[in-house]
């Protein structure tokens, strides 16, 4: 743009509607609305707020030119990491209830992109703890550990170092994975990966594959101990006649109001979501919920269309309601964690649409024989 574009992207203001709006404290305020609603606090991510303050400066200049963008993340974002473009959605919104503007989808996911890079930067999970058996050279030993450490510290704490192993003392670490140069019949419940000697990219790939698994039985075990609690026979609603999309949020909002999990006016805030961006997919299902509304008792409200509706872009058969209170906004992001691992799943999602009842429901869900 020539040498003067930097003092034009260094200024703290821009005009909106015949007013200097300062960005910084448009920024801090969606930022501020983000920690609100999901418990991530990225308001004092120095880059994530000069980044936002540049992009609001492009997005804004755009309306003015009425120029539109493609982002051409738009599906993988809403169809893989659903609980960011809902903070894209979040920070959309206070955009909107400050300035008066509503942004497109499109404009909504460039957001969430922005927030999705910082939040995966401070997502701090607890840490898997991981024995090392290394009965080599411990020259040899030292460099490979130190390497493993290296990769991967974000996810794991290498908590011991054996040259041999030892039952009694591995048992007394209470290790969640253990590393080993050696072939090992133990006989303990802590899944085991066998390393080369001099480490190879097949053992680091290993290591990876058995993170991941650990983090989706993590994840499994939490959300399975709190399903039968979320989905009560009386909010799974087997076959439902609605006239659109509308009507189908109300009507799956009456017995959780009945149930007091929910306040009278938690439909028209789910509405009001929707107008942002709607919750629909092309696989055929919708995800609805609310924003920044106080909500007494989690509950997820599950309903069989009796025929397709016409929900946004996408016709839409199956609807799962959610109503997670603050307390609970953890398990949000684990229910949209095990939720693209189902939809992933042509088979097993396939048998949560059937219209078999309510038992057959939860041993899909759970993955019961």
């Amino acid at each position: 743009m020539g040498k003067g574009s930097g003092n034009y992207y260094k200024a703290d203001t821009i005009p909106v509607n015949g007013k200097e709006i300062s960005l910084e404290d448009l920024t801090t305020a969606m930022l501020e609305e983000v920690r609100k609603l999901y418990g991530v606090d990225l308001t004092t991510d120095s880059k994530l707020q000069e980044g936002l303050s540049l992009h609001l400066r492009g997005l804004l200049q755009r309306l003015r030119d009425r120029t539109q963008v493609d982002n051409v993340y738009l599906e993988e974002l809403r169809w893989r990491f659903p609980l960011i473009y809902d903070m894209g959605v979040t920070a959309s919104r206070k955009l909107h209830e400050i300035l008066g503007i509503q942004l497109d989808p499109n404009e909504i996911g460039f957001l969430a992109l922005h927030l999705g890079a910082a939040y995966t930067i401070h997502r701090k999970p607890s840490k898997y703890r991981a024995v090392v058996v290394f009965p080599s050279d411990q020259a040899l030993a030292t460099v490979v550990i130190e390497k493993i450490r290296r990769q991967f510290q974000d996810r794991m704490d290498v908590v011991a170092v054996l040259d041999a192993y030892e039952k009694k003392r591995v048992e007394d670490l209470n290790p969640d994975l253990i590393l080993t140069t050696l072939p090992l019949d133990h006989g303990l419940n802590v899944p085991t990966v066998q390393l080369s000697v001099f480490y190879s990219q097949e053992n680091e790939s290993q290591i990876f594959q058995q993170l991941n698994r650990l983090d989706k039985n993590r994840q499994k075990d939490i959300f399975q101990h709190r399903i039968r609690e979320l989905i009560k026979p009386e909010y799974f609603l087997e076959t439902l006649d609605a006239s659109d999309s509308e009507d189908v949020i109300r009507k799956m909002c009456q017995p959780l109001v009945k149930a007091g999990c929910i306040p009278p006016e938690y439909a028209d805030a789910v509405l009001e979501r929707e107008g942002y961006a709607p919750t629909s997919f092309a696989a055929g299902f919708a995800l609805p919920h609310a924003l920044n509304v106080t909500i007494r008792e989690s509950a997820i409200s599950v309903a069989h269309l009796d025929h397709p509706l016409q929900w946004g872009d996408h016709s839409v058969d199956f609807v799962l309601l959610l109503a997670i209170r603050e307390e609970d906004r953890e398990l949000l992001g684990i229910f949209f964690d095990w939720w693209i691992q189902i939809i992933s799943d042509p088979l097993r999602f396939g048998l949560l649409k059937e219209k078999n009842g309510y038992a057959a429901f939860v041993q899909a869900i759970l993955e019961e024989k």
